[in-house]
């Protein structure tokens, strides 16, 4: 069984790359937005537009960063989440006196 990790640092999966692409709403957005772009720098002198496509390359860049920001403290958040689940999980086994091979749902079957 081929992880997660392996495929993320082999290049399968990007995590950037799937974001919403089969929402129909993000879709729309994304059609509305190109052709209102095509028709107010149709409308431009050559020099506005080169100033607008200047505005557009930074405007990508930066949402671009805070995507990344965004993934980033998520992917953080989820880890330090799952260290508490886990961290309350070997509380719990130590109270009830749980041998390391013994899982919760094994100690929840035999207490019924």
């Amino acid at each position: 069984m081929v992880k997660i990790i392996e495929m993320l640092y082999d290049g399968k999966i990007d995590p950037s790359g799937y974001v919403g692409s089969d929402n129909p709403d993000l879709q729309k957005m994304i059609r509305k937005s190109i052709n209102e772009w095509k028709v107010f720098r149709q409308n431009m002198s050559e020099e506005d537009a080169k100033r607008f496509d200047d505005l557009d390359d930074l405007d990508v860049n930066l949402t671009f960063k805070y995507a990344y920001e965004y993934f980033s403290y998520g992917f953080k958040l989820a880890v330090r989440l799952m260290c508490e689940v886990f961290a309350d999980d070997r509380i719990f086994e130590e109270q009830c006196q749980l041998s390391p091979s013994t899982s919760l749902m094994q100690a929840a079957n035999e207490e019924s």
